[in-house]
C-alpha cells in the first residue's frame, strides 16, 4: 500500500526543516554520541563493546578497550563480567568508564617505578659478578662437567677388588 502526502503536508516539512536549520545555525545538528557500543555476539550469545572518546577518556584508552570483551574486566569490576542482557552490559561498561577515569585521576595506571641509580651504579651492577642477575646463568653454563671416574682400578687394591666398569 502506497502512502501519499498532500502538498500542504510535504510544504509544512520542508517549513519546518527551514527553520531548524536557522535556529542551528544552517548546521545539521548531530545526535549526541554514546561513550559506547554494546553488540551481542550471535555464535557464543556473549556481548563486546567498544568505548568511543565521548566517554571522556584519553583517545589511547578507547583505543585499547575496541571490540573487547567482557571478559577483559579488571578484577574489581568482576562481577559484571557475564552479563545476561544489554541493561546488564551497558551498567558494566559505565562502570568500567568510572573505574578508568578514577585510575586515570590517581595516575597509577601502567606505572613505571623508577629507581635512582646513577650510570656508574648501573655499570657497576651489570659488570660485577656477585651482583649481576645473569651471574648465576653464566656459572651454570661455564661450570666444567663433572668427569667419569676411571674404570681401572687402584693398584694396590687391584688383586683384592673386582673391577667394575661404569656404566656408558
Amino acid at each position: 500500500m502506497e502512502t501519499t502526502y498532500s502538498k500542504g503536508f510535504a510544504a509544512s516539512c520542508a517549513y519546518r526543516a527551514r527553520i531548524f536549520s536557522l535556529f542551528s545555525g544552517g548546521k545539521v545538528m548531530p545526535r549526541p554520541q554514546r561513550p559506547f557500543t554494546v553488540t551481542r555476539r550471535a555464535d557464543s550469545k556473549t556481548f563486546q563493546f567498544t568505548l568511543n572518546p565521548a566517554s571522556g577518556l584519553p583517545d589511547k584508552v578507547c583505543r585499547f578497550w575496541q571490540r573487547a570483551s567482557f571478559q577483559k574486566f579488571p578484577a574489581s569490576l568482576a562481577m559484571h563480567r557475564l552479563p545476561k542482557n544489554k541493561a546488564e552490559a551497558e551498567s558494566g561498561i559505565y562502570a568500567l568508564i568510572q573505574h578508568l577515569k578514577q585510575e586515570l585521576a590517581e595516575g597509577t595506571k601502567r606505572r613505571i617505578p623508577t629507581e635512582d641509580i646513577t650510570a656508574g651504579a648501573w655499570l657497576e651492577k651489570f659488570t660485577s659478578p656477585e651482583r649481576n642477575p645473569r651471574s648465576a646463568l653464566v656459572a651454570a653454563k661455564t661450570a666444567p662437567t663433572p668427569s667419569k671416574p676411571s674404570p681401572t682400578t687402584n693398584p694396590t687394591t687391584a688383586a683384592t677388588s673386582k673391577t667394575i666398569p661404569w656404566p656408558a
